[in-house]
């Protein structure tokens, strides 16, 4: 697969802005910026996003969809190192950021709640941000930055060290950094079935409570209906639980499904007016 999607690269059918296999750094570029370049898309996607999601395509779903829809937008999909969760790093590997008395591990689950990782990777995003604004076709276009799950806290620690985009969205967001606090000028919108991540932040357990859901700089309407319930019915009356739905609805959001068309729907209105 990984082999398959290096030979489209190299065809010129998949567009690689970055590409550093043993680091686990992948930024693939979709549509092409010109002179008609209206709107910037940054897509980071969440815990446990790996590299073999690029190679298989799903990660680049959404943002493809806005490409398509929309041939004034380029967008970025954006994994930049070891997301929490990461299988990509192999055991025995040092990770940088723990120093040199660091644990031979992987990144793990637990980064994602860790304020350290989140300014480390933020201020990365935020260097990235910058050298897409150097871009003359890219400059002066509207810069919108999607986060699914853990990659809302990456976007928004990216605006702690400096980033700023037109609007942030959550999809949904974990949490926000404590040092975090709106950009007057940035339009910040929640767009969230009930699923699994809002049960983790209603107990605490994700955030710390500072998340879009809590925060009043995010515009966060009613939760969305997913396609199946987490109780059912059956004939008999009695109920039956559907225990995939949690984690299946944190997923859908992320992507082009039919099933999430009206979110796609929203997120449309918001970013293109």
């Amino acid at each position: 697969m990984e082999r398959d999607y290096l030979q489209a690269a190299a065809d010129g059918d998949i567009q690689l802005y970055l590409y550093d296999r043993d680091a686990s750094r992948i930024v693939e570029m979709l549509g092409t910026p010109s002179d008609e370049t209206r709107h910037r898309i940054t897509y980071v996607p969440g815990t446990m996003s790996k590299m073999g999601m690029f190679y298989d395509g799903s990660v680049q779903r959404l943002s493809q969809w806005f490409v398509v829809s929309h041939p004034d937008t380029v967008a970025f999909v954006y994994k930049d190192g070891l997301f929490p969760g990461d299988t990509d790093g192999p055991l025995g590997e040092k990770v940088g950021y723990f120093g040199e008395s660091a644990l031979r591990t992987p990144v793990g689950v637990a980064d994602a709640n860790s304020a350290a990782f989140a300014d480390k990777t933020g201020k990365t995003l935020a260097a990235f941000e910058t050298g897409l604004a150097l871009d003359p076709w890219l400059t002066d276009t509207a810069s919108i930055a999607i986060g699914h799950s853990w990659g809302l806290a990456n976007i928004t620690s990216a605006e702690v060290a400096g980033a700023h985009y037109d609007s942030v969205v959550s999809l949904p967001g974990a949490w926000m950094p404590e040092e975090w606090e709106p950009h007057p000028d940035t339009n910040y919108a929640d767009f969230s079935y009930e699923d699994i991540l809002q049960s983790a932040q209603g107990l605490g357990v994700v955030g710390d409570g500072n998340n879009p859901r809590s925060n009043g700089a995010f515009d966060a309407g009613p939760f969305y209906q997913g396609p199946k319930p987490f109780i059912s019915m059956d004939r008999e009356g009695a109920l039956i639980l559907n225990p995939s739905v949690p984690l299946d609805n944190h997923n859908l959001v992320a992507t082009d499904d039919l099933n999430n068309q009206e979110v796609l729907v929203d997120l449309q209105e918001l970013i293109y007016g």
